[in-house]
């Protein structure tokens, strides 16, 4: 299927998003039409994207005032990435002393997996998954290393209950999410299968385990859509990065289809093979969105006609 048969009317910011696209595979006039955008260092704040353009631009020789806004917005993301190595690192080591499974979610996993160059990714924070019947365990050893987190009868009765990770701070005061579930719009099932499905990482630890490439496809395209506001272009190129990886679409199709979760997940990957006219994305949105459900079809109608910021939370619950 090409990119004009899957129904999307907006010319914004999809035209725009492509040029952003082609400016990251080396398409030199794409990437200075990009730069020369009025608003570019607003749009490269929102969507994390100024090392990505930046190097493209250090690559292919591009110059100006916007190349040096994103050199310094690349200085930050590389120390920021040190940072949360160093803290990943840490806390894998306490995870492993206890014998703790453990699961490195979203930002930094991807980046170091998947992105040409780990600091390309800006993470704000780091995210670890560990079963739910060890939270506690996890907790206290996070906490005999230096980790702080938050804490009252009131939130932990609503944490087990309601929540999916609980939010601290480690030794240096970085940001720090120790997951047991994911969002509350995915079922617990999907949890399971994180777990089933991880492979061996020993490079991490005695404990540390990675998502299977499938399984960190349908996370990353599910959390694409979990924040607040427009969806960050970010998404989408991690989303096609470890599209690049993956030997076909059946893997993420299943996954989708079992934990029904066909729609968020077959809307994200068929914008990304829009955007990069990529044959895998391309058969995984179309395959999963002839399979959903009604009201799915209707919000599919929607975000077609008006462009994919028309996306919301409010149409995933």
């Amino acid at each position: 299927m090409s990119p004009a048969d899957s129904g999307f009317k907006g010319p914004e910011p999809e035209g725009f998003h492509r040029q952003v696209a082609a400016a990251i595979e080396g398409d030199r006039d794409a990437l200075s039409a990009v730069l020369e955008r009025e608003d570019v260092e607003e749009w490269v704040r929102d969507h994390r994207m100024g090392a990505a353009l930046f190097v493209a631009a250090e690559e292919l020789g591009v110059e100006g005032p916007a190349v040096e806004h994103c050199r310094a917005v690349c200085a930050v993301t590389a120390g920021q990435w040190m940072r949360l190595r160093a803290l990943l690192s840490k806390a894998g080591l306490a995870l492993d002393d206890a014998g703790i499974p453990w699961i490195p979610l979203k930002g930094l996993d991807t980046a170091e997996r998947f992105f040409p160059r780990p600091e390309l990714r800006l993470s704000s924070d780091l995210d670890v998954l560990v079963p739910f019947e060890r939270l506690d365990e996890a907790m206290a050893a996070l906490r005999a290393v230096g980790w702080v987190f938050k804490s009252s009868p009131l939130m932990a009765a609503y944490q087990r209950a309601e929540g999916y990770n609980w939010g601290g701070r480690g030794p240096q005061g970085d940001s720090f999410e120790l997951h047991y579930r994911l969002w509350g719009m995915v079922p617990e099932s999907l949890v399971e299968a994180c777990w089933s499905t991880a492979v061996e990482a020993p490079e991490l630890g005695s404990k540390g385990l990675k998502l299977a490439p499938p399984m960190a496809f349908v996370v990353s395209a599910v959390h694409s859509w979990v924040h607040a506001g427009k969806p960050q272009f970010i998404y989408w190129w991690e989303l096609k990065l470890i599209a690049d990886r993956l030997e076909s679409a059946d893997g993420v199709v299943a996954a989708a289809r079992e934990h029904e979760l066909q729609f968020p997940v077959g809307l994200a990957a068929e914008y990304v093979g829009r955007l990069w006219d990529h044959d895998v994305c391309l058969e995984i949105g179309r395959t999963l969105l002839d399979d959903i459900r009604l009201s799915e079809r209707l919000a599919l109608g929607r975000v077609r006609r008006r462009g994919i910021d028309a996306m919301s939370l409010e149409l995933l619950y």
